[in-house]
């Protein structure tokens, strides 16, 4: 069999990104962490939509139409498998949530999730399996038709329509805004999905398998990372200022040059790491994301808050309490995949 060639990397900014995310979600307020979450932070989810589109490209651009359907299907299966069981893991949280903060009656509740689940993701961060299915459902279809280039311009082309329903919506034109309040919103209630985000960023994963040209030096994408992450986070602090995003972070037009330029360089970095290493670095950047909040749900906001009367929401010390908990938790759950029998199988699905 051919020795599965590693791209530690991509695995090691992945695993970096995911703490990022973590601090999204339970950041205390302030200019800095404010930076931090809705600037660099915002790099995050970009980076793992053109992540999945490169390795998903090399498995099958240069395929048979069998084995292109084969690949495709199987990549999809596992992605939709994996929102299938973290739905169900975060179900109770999801109850409570509905039941007792929002007093929904149970046919509610049920109407509720069933939109949610389809349309907006099961629970919180959970939008980002069911975002990647369909980003690269489209664009695994459209490269079999069209040039890629085509495809990552359809996809620039709904991400800029996307942001004025997200970061740009106080800009928002308005036929647009009566598209977005009217009709979109009530179902979808965000653009932040797989049709208006993810599909660029798949895209541009797609390109970048497609011609394997990054270069030599890295000190250009060291550069490009730098300065265009940073306008990002001007963009975000802008956009937050002067009320344009109205609360709405994470599509900012800086995402996609600075996604391309760190993509760039997170694939030319080597780690001189065992094959085990690189692949636990690889499945604890899924699991941590997927996980926290969780962990999240359970020990800060019911055993902390609820229980003991301890607001650790939004501070340091609850992120520092999330990060300790979720890491190991994390890397047992890797580990366990990592088992040849029933429940390594399962384990194994989860990330």
């Amino acid at each position: 069999m051919k020795k599965r060639q590693e791209y530690t990397g991509i695995d090691l900014f992945k695993l970096i990104f995911s703490f990022f995310v973590i601090f999204i979600h339970c950041h205390p307020e302030g200019t800095a962490s404010f930076v931090i979450a809705n600037g660099i932070g915002r790099l995050a989810v970009p980076f793992f939509f053109c992540a999945a589109g490169y390795f998903l490209a090399q498995k099958i651009l240069s395929s048979s139409n069998e084995d292109w359907q084969t690949g495709v299907y199987a990549f999809l299966g596992r992605i939709f498998k994996m929102y299938l069981i973290w739905s169900a893991i975060y179900l109770p949280l999801m109850l409570v949530i509905f039941l007792v903060g929002r007093g929904y009656t149970p046919l509610e509740c049920l109407t509720e999730y069933l939109r949610a689940f389809f349309f907006t993701g099961s629970f919180s961060q959970l939008w980002y399996l069911p975002a990647l299915l369909t980003g690269a459902a489209i664009v695994s279809v459209l490269c079999k038709k069209v040039d890629l280039r085509v495809v990552f311009a359809f996809g620039l082309l709904l991400f800029f329509v996307g942001i004025f329903n997200e970061a740009y919506s106080g800009l928002c034109p308005p036929i647009l805004k009566d598209f977005f309040e009217d009709l979109y919103n009530p179902v979808f209630e965000r653009t932040r999905n797989g049709l208006f985000f993810a599909t660029v960023f798949v895209a541009m994963g797609f390109l970048f398998a497609k011609s394997e040209q990054f270069g030599k030096g890295i000190l250009p994408d060291i550069v490009g990372t730098v300065c265009f992450t940073a306008l990002m986070c001007l963009e975000g602090y802008l956009l937050d200022h002067y009320g344009i995003s109205q609360g709405r972070y994470g599509m900012y037009l800086m995402a996609v040059p600075a996604t391309l330029f760190c993509f760039r360089l997170a694939r030319k970095i080597e780690l001189p790491v065992k094959e085990r290493t690189a692949y636990t670095m690889r499945k604890m950047s899924t699991m941590i994301y997927l996980l926290h909040q969780f962990v999240n749900g359970i020990v800060i906001d019911t055993l902390a808050d609820t229980v003991l009367g301890l607001k650790l929401a939004g501070t340091i010390g609850g992120f520092l309490i999330i990060v300790l908990l979720t890491l190991p938790l994390s890397y047992l759950i890797v580990r366990a995949g990592a088992q040849k029998n029933k429940a390594g199988a399962f384990f194994k699905a989860l990330s």
